[in-house]
């Protein structure tokens, strides 16, 4: 397996974001989307006060727990961008989880970073957030662009749609408000991953990065 993976961002993380295209192929997106398809599929759920809730109003779509195989073209795309974008102390990656958006489906605005002592050290903790779209617009999929909101100052924010293509990793912080608008037609697929701090009694439950 081949990662396309350039040495540097083309976009500073300063700037509250960075994009690398073609981290994977394409043959390897369209084989992660049939093990997708293939996987037991479980509503998309939000994290609140320690406890994950269907909530479809906030969070419409559907989540897959692929075998380490399928799952590791993937995974590898993202350790390999947050290797290059983190350069901090010891940090262990969550994930990747796998998401399919049907006609409809959609992330409101969120942070990915909870300030929640209910919630776990791993949400609690996290720093970087990463997502590796699997297939991109027309005729695979319509809308579902992902939306950072990048603060401006005195409340303000201004919104960037994220231009990504199938095989494409961004990787963008924990507190950055973001969405996943609404698929107008077909089906949208993404892989995604945090980047938290590692506790001494955790140390063992993840690969660090």
């Amino acid at each position: 397996m081949t990662l396309l993976l350039p040495r540097s961002p083309p976009r500073a993380p300063a700037d509250g974001y960075a994009i690398w295209h073609a981290v994977l192929s394409r043959d390897l997106c369209a084989r992660t989307i049939a093990a997708i398809e293939l996987a037991e599929a479980q509503p998309g759920r939000v994290l609140r006060h320690g406890e994950e809730q269907h909530d479809a109003a906030m969070r419409a779509c559907t989540e897959h727990a692929l075998a380490p195989g399928d799952a590791l073209p993937a995974a590898q795309a993202l350790r390999c961008v947050a290797r290059l974008v983190h350069n901090g102390a010891p940090a262990l990656l969550d994930g990747p989880r796998f998401c399919r958006y049907r006609q409809g489906g959609h992330f409101r605005a969120h942070r990915d970073r909870s300030h929640d002592n209910a919630d776990s050290h791993a949400v609690r903790t996290r720093r970087l957030s990463l997502v590796c779209l699997l297939n991109d617009g027309t005729p695979a999929f319509d809308g579902g662009a992902l939306v950072l909101y990048l603060p401006e100052g005195g409340g303000r924010f201004r919104s960037v749609n994220a231009p990504l293509s199938a095989g494409s990793v961004i990787a963008f912080s924990a507190e950055l408000l973001h969405e996943v608008r609404p698929v107008r037609q077909g089906m949208r697929y993404s892989a995604v991953a945090w980047l938290y701090d590692v506790p001494h009694e955790e140390s063992n439950d993840a690969e660090p990065v």
